[in-house]
């Protein structure tokens, strides 16, 4: 697989040739042995195998209720994985993950309903054993209709923090992730809402945050979210839901690279999910986010996000669909910095054949 250059480091060589000027006809004035040598190193880059893409950041969207989701899982979190900590949407651990030292269980309040026994549960785990110190809150509580939304009042949702939720702060020190809401301006209202009917009560310890869409519009949605609430927490921000939906695999897998680097070089940024963790076949978010393909091979995007190379098996919808091959595509910044390695190589050659 070739080896796609990072941004800076494509910027680097970029620069270099630009101060000896090999964008430019080769003079007599430029040492032939070092513009060839620097052709050679820009071939080298791109021949040399990947590195694995790896952070600490990374956990798993584990949804349970998919058919090969035990087959799945045993799959990402093998040995050497990654992920570090996962969530389920629900309040007990995944019992096939339920051993797994090495994979923390944040349980989370998803809703309303059965929210009575949420704290007495995460506590019976606790007295037998579970190293929980995380608990996400209300998901999508703004969200109603078929999005998969909690559809919570802020009302309701202030007072079951407050009876649910802050106890399990004051007496074992967990930490409680803020809501997640839509991102958008509906998401907004509700947080407001709801932290003025909290009262002072809710005390939330990081951000949660959901995005669909491209990059910029999720990085402008994590500083909107910054500036606004992060002083509201005592320590940073989760994105536990985020993807590029429904769009081709060039643009999915650019999505998936630039902002797995922009996520990892944000301190704030504590952990992060990409929901992805099931087949392309029964995606409903399009078949390129997912992780595996419709027998079950991982797909490029599952295979980094494991600490892997970025290569894998392409996304299929199943029967019918083109088998599976290998891809190896780049992501926004790789894409940038091939294109700009590609045109010094071709510059080089050019030069070195006219010089």
């Amino acid at each position: 697989m070739p080896h796609l250059l990072s941004s800076s480091q494509s910027l680097n060589l970029v620069d270099s040739f630009n101060r000896l000027d090999l964008f430019r006809p080769f003079s007599s004035s430029q040492p032939k042995s070092t513009a060839a040598l620097l052709c050679i190193a820009v071939l080298l880059a791109q021949s040399t195998p990947s590195l694995a893409s790896s952070s600490s950041k990374r956990g798993l969207v584990d949804i349970t209720t998919l058919g090969n989701a035990i087959q799945d899982d045993a799959v990402i979190t093998a040995p050497g994985s990654d992920l570090s900590w996962y969530y389920n949407y629900g309040p007990t651990a995944t019992p096939s993950l339920a051993s797994q030292k090495n994979l923390q269980f944040s349980p989370m309040l998803w809703g309303e309903a059965n929210s009575g026994n949420f704290m007495s549960t995460v506590e019976s785990q606790i007295h037998g054993g579970a190293n929980i110190t995380s608990v996400l809150s209300f998901n999508e509580p703004d969200g109603c209709g078929n999005t998969g939304g909690a559809c919570m009042q802020p009302s309701a949702a202030a007072s079951i923090w407050k009876a649910q939720l802050e106890p399990l702060r004051s007496k074992y020190g967990i930490k409680v992730g803020m809501p997640a809401i839509t991102s958008s301006q509906t998401g907004l209202t509700w947080l407001q809402s709801f932290m003025t009917y909290c009262d002072g009560g809710c005390n939330p310890d990081f951000l949660t945050i959901h995005y669909y869409g491209d990059f910029g519009g999720m990085a402008s949605w994590i500083g909107q979210m910054n500036a606004s609430y992060l002083s509201n927490v005592t320590s940073g921000m989760w994105i536990t839901e985020f993807a590029y939906a429904n769009q081709d695999l060039n643009d999915t897998q650019a999505y998936y690279n630039q902002t797995t680097e922009y996520l990892d070089r944000l301190d704030y940024i504590e952990r992060y999910s990409y929901f992805g963790s099931f087949r392309s076949s029964v995606s409903n978010v399009g078949p390129n986010v997912a992780m595996f393909d419709s027998t079950g091979k991982l797909t490029a995007i599952g295979n980094s996000y494991m600490g892997g190379n970025f290569s894998g098996a392409t996304p299929n919808m199943g029967a019918g669909a083109a088998p599976s091959t290998t891809t190896t595509t780049s992501g926004a910044s790789g894409s940038f910095a091939f294109s700009g390695a590609a045109a010094i190589v071709a510059s080089c050659i050019a030069g070195l054949l006219a010089w």
